[in-house]
């Protein structure tokens, strides 16, 4: 079992979906929100018109991301991921995992039993479309 996969278990292991981030108006801001970080463990990341929701848990020890600049930085060993999770340097060899997500009634719902990672990070369900 790779460590992508036993982090995923870890993740959806205690668990119950859907978490309920709240109204999709207060993430139209291109920006990472780390307001779940700990909590949800979860970052909620605008890019590019698309709101998507990422594992704040890094793949490498299980430590917590931090936003640190423009890169997300696990402050236990020193991995850095990009600002939508793409791993730059190691120990950790994957990118972040990111969750399904939805919005019903106005309300960005994520799914932390459906995790994607990167080369299917492009999969409908790994994201919402914003209009400006």
């Amino acid at each position: 079992m790779t460590a992508e996969q036993l982090t995923a278990i870890k993740l959806t292991a205690d668990t119950k979906p859907p978490f309920d981030a709240g109204a999709i108006a207060d993430f139209l801001q291109a920006k990472v929100y780390e307001q779940f970080a700990r909590k949800g463990k979860l970052l909620i990341i605008n890019k590019d018109q698309r709101v998507f929701a990422s594992s704040s848990i890094c793949p490498h020890k299980s430590c917590v991301v931090k936003l640190r600049g423009d890169k997300l930085v696990c402050p236990c060993h020193g991995s850095a991921f990009d600002d939508v999770g793409t791993v730059l340097n190691g120990p950790a060899k994957e990118s972040l995992l990111r969750f399904a997500v939805s919005v019903k009634d106005g309300r960005l719902s994520v799914d932390r039993t459906k995790s994607f990672a990167e080369r299917d990070w492009e999969n409908a369900a790994a994201f919402v479309e914003i209009k400006p």
